[in-house]
């Protein structure tokens, strides 16, 4: 059994959560479950990001999907996943439980679309945030615990921005933006054109 605790490179507490830099050490591919407790944002940071698939057992354990490196787990819900592995480093923002009450009350009862949507998201303001929190906690001049405040102030917000559409666009029978970019890549690839 290998252990799945990442070792921390960096971490600061702020009045929402915290911020962390973590990384792993797995083997050439690994096979992962787990149900989070905390409200995390996460971004897989170059090159040393992993390209993984994930189900949620518990949901529908036939229906893998593509996880990305900006995700967000579900407290609450099991995910089974499957990386490449290798050396793998993560910035996140792990929020407390009030912010993360609010969140999961955007979306109280969420469907197998929503949380796979969440397993890769492509907000570049959220990216961008995730870098700049990255860049905070490993400034060599010192990191500005002030600064790690304001920034998970500013995920938090955009978090809950994405939040809000993807529960719109999960229940108003539209596609999710995940499977408009899936469908898009089918269209782009060479050779025949699929059917309806």
């Amino acid at each position: 059994m290998i252990d799945l605790s990442p070792t921390v490179l960096a971490s600061v507490q702020a009045p929402l959560g915290r911020a962390e830099v973590v990384e792993w050490y797995w083997p050439d591919m690994l096979d992962f479950t787990r149900r989070e407790g905390e409200l995390m944002v996460e971004m897989s940071v170059p090159p040393t990001s992993a390209d993984a698939s994930a189900c949620f057992p518990e949901i529908d354990s036939h229906r893998r999907c593509f996880m990305g490196t900006l995700f967000v787990r579900w407290p609450g819900v099991l995910v089974s996943g499957r990386s490449e592995g290798g050396h793998i480093r993560v910035v996140r923002c792990v929020f407390g439980p009030e912010q993360t009450a609010r969140v999961m009350a955007l979306c109280a009862d969420p469907d197998l679309t929503f949380l796979q949507s969440l397993l890769s998201l492509t907000s570049e303001p959220l990216r961008v945030l995730l870098g700049l929190v990255r860049r905070e906690l490993e400034n060599a001049t010192g990191c500005r615990p002030e600064a790690i405040a304001a920034l998970l102030e500013l995920v938090m917000i955009e978090l809950e921005r994405i939040m809000a559409a993807e529960t719109r666009a999960s229940v108003s029978g539209r596609l999710a933006p995940w499977q408009f970019r899936r469908i898009r890549e089918r269209l782009e690839q060479d050779g025949p054109l699929p059917g309806v």
